[in-house]
């Protein structure tokens, strides 16, 4: 039997003066949106909105499609990316006010139970990287 759940992992930064575009070369991935600091607020089809961001966003996927628990670790996912992330940086990012975290997306009907190690907690913890998780699912 083949499991409906599934799970998408983002990685996000917030910074109260930091332009995006720094962030995006500073974090040397594409990024899925960004917004800067003082920049007029947009809708998601570039309309313009009233009043200005109050600080810049940058959301980065680390993968295009959800990802079926059957077959991908979420724990690989999180430790091959922070492998990929300028540890400098982020501490630069967080010094300077900034925040960084990954936002995982769990997608599911049924029951889902996943851990992360020690060893993990501790890089994330070290690199000052929060995890937010976002829980989708119920009743079809």
């Amino acid at each position: 039997m083949t499991s409906k759940n599934s799970f998408r992992v983002t990685f996000h930064v917030s910074h109260p003066f930091i332009d995006a575009q720094e962030v995006e070369v500073g974090i040397a991935m594409s990024p899925h949106f960004s917004q800067s600091v003082g920049c007029t607020k947009k809708t998601k089809s570039g309309k313009p909105l009233k009043g200005a961001y109050t600080k810049t966003n940058v959301s980065f996927r680390i993968h295009e499609d959800p990802l079926n628990f059957d077959e991908y670790c979420i724990e690989s996912i999180i430790n091959e990316n922070l492998n990929n992330l300028d540890s400098s940086y982020l501490k630069l990012l967080n010094d300077t006010g900034g925040e960084c975290h990954y936002l995982l997306g769990i997608f599911s009907s049924e029951n889902v139970m996943f851990e992360f190690s020690a060893d993990l907690l501790a890089r994330l913890s070290k690199s000052k990287v929060k995890v937010k998780f976002d829980f989708y699912g119920g009743e079809d």
